[in-house]
């Protein structure tokens, strides 16, 4: 006669873990009004989205404009070092 078939508590809570982790996923991506196979698929790699590109370019246009801003904002704090040097200088001399 065969032996019945035993699992360590490990093994048990590892199969849990394997269904429910899945289960709750999907559960909480409906929840927050998600499509849960979508959010995978994208985080997987396997379909690529027209509107992941549109997203991308925007942000390229967007960033050109930080750089911009951050350029301007280097020649204003350029400006100041100088004009903080050249004050520290004139107490220097006094």
């Amino acid at each position: 006669m065969a032996r019945k078939f035993k699992t360590t508590p490990f093994a048990r809570f590892f199969l849990m873990i394997l269904i429910l982790a899945p289960l709750a996923y999907v559960g909480a991506a409906y929840y927050n009004g998600e499509d849960p196979i979508q959010n995978v698929k994208q985080a997987i790699g396997l379909e690529q989205t027209i509107d992941n590109k549109d997203s991308k370019a925007t942000k390229k246009i967007k960033g050109k404009s930080e750089v911009e801003r951050l350029r301007e904002e280097n020649k204003k704090l350029k400006k100041e070092l100088q004009e903080k040097k050249a004050e520290i200088k004139k107490l220097k001399n006094r």
